[in-house]
């Protein structure tokens, strides 16, 4: 779907503008040196593959530029989104963590706990992420990503590395099998945590119209 965006803008403000272009098409030029500007490009992935298009045009009149930016998202038709693998990962923890604890009446209580808790976190996490996923390529392009969700999804993930570590710690009353168990599901979780930082730092680091302005001043 295409978003289209004007703003009027002194000629020093948005000349660096294609720097955004992480893909350049073409840079067409007419009449003054800033006049009848028009950039477009392509945000590709890490896998080649183009997520939006984007085009800004401009205008010089009176010493003022007026800026059309128009973007366009690429469907790529996958509907398993991070929050919905982030559930599943986390569903496959605690569902050991609590198969184990079942084993061991009392003292498996302290694995039941962090279990639960897990559970809940990672929905809070999943929703996150969602939220994160659901904010269009065009608000991104303007205002920048959702940093407010990103910092939920950062502080959940301390408290699973916390969660972590207790359990390592209960671990060690199990016999060798139930260790072998939780230390596999350990790793898997781990990844996992590995993974959401990734997603953390790539939403983080995309370009933002708002946030370029703010570092240029």
């Amino acid at each position: 779907m295409k978003k289209t965006i004007i703003f009027w803008s002194f000629l020093a403000v948005i000349l660096p503008l294609s720097t955004y272009a992480v893909s350049d098409k073409a840079l067409e030029s007419g009449g003054s040196a800033w006049g009848n500007v028009k950039y477009e490009g392509e945000n590709i992935n890490e896998e080649g593959e183009i997520e939006s298009k984007f085009e800004v045009k401009s205008k010089s009149e009176n010493g003022l530029n007026e800026i059309e930016i128009e973007t366009e998202d690429i469907d790529d038709g996958d509907n398993k989104g991070r929050g919905e693998e982030h559930r599943s990962e986390v569903a496959n923890f605690v569902q050991t963590l609590l198969l184990v604890a079942d084993r061991n009446g009392g003292l498996g209580e302290e694995i039941r706990k962090i279990a639960r808790e897990q559970a809940s976190s990672s929905e809070d996490v999943a929703e996150a992420v969602e939220r994160v996923e659901e904010r269009s390529r065009f608000r991104i392009f303007l205002i920048g990503t959702d940093y407010k969700n990103l910092g939920e999804i950062r502080s959940e993930l301390v408290k699973t590395e916390s969660r972590v570590e207790k359990l390592k710690r209960e671990m060690e009353k199990l016999i060798p099998f139930e260790q072998d168990q939780i230390k596999t599901e350990i790793t898997k979780i781990e990844s996992e945590k590995e993974e959401l930082l990734k997603f953390i730092e790539d939403n983080e680091s995309q370009f933002s119209l708002f946030g370029w302005l703010v570092k240029l001043f």
